[in-house]
């Protein structure tokens, strides 16, 4: 395994042990930005389809950090989100969302090794985001 998606899976665990639900505080933290956005999900009842997408953020930021997420994944991602008026905007926040709401639920056991490996992946990932809505990735 690449060190990367090891340290991510690592502190995932952590968060699995001192968090019963990450859902909450990640969705807390993007309609922070944008509230508009809860309609969205309209009577999502249980955090369903939030939990559903928050998980299939975590698939791709750990294929990513194995160095397998496609670039034709990233965009029926974005195709799909568009159509439901997801904005580009919208994209870096969720991403920062989910790094803040992992790094506060690890508190005292986030290290240099898990901030690198979490900027790493987001950050890479979030770049090739921006790569297909400026027209790119083919």
């Amino acid at each position: 395994m690449k060190p990367d998606a090891d340290a991510i899976l690592r502190s995932l665990e952590i968060v699995a042990e001192r968090c019963e639900d990450l859902v909450p505080p990640v969705y807390g933290r993007f309609y922070a930005r944008f509230p508009e956005a809860r309609k969205m999900f309209g009577r999502d009842e249980n955090n369903f389809h939030q939990g559903q997408m928050f998980n299939g953020m975590l698939l791709a930021i750990i294929e990513h950090a194995e160095g397998r997420c496609p670039m034709g994944s990233i965009r029926a991602w974005v195709a799909d989100h568009n159509a439901l008026g997801v904005g580009r905007d919208m994209f870096p926040v969720m991403f920062s969302a989910v790094f803040d709401a992992i790094k506060a639920a690890m508190g005292d056991a986030w290290n240099d090794e898990f901030e690198g490996a979490w900027h790493r992946q987001v950050g890479g990932l979030a770049a090739q985001f921006e790569t297909v809505f400026d027209g790119g990735g083919r």
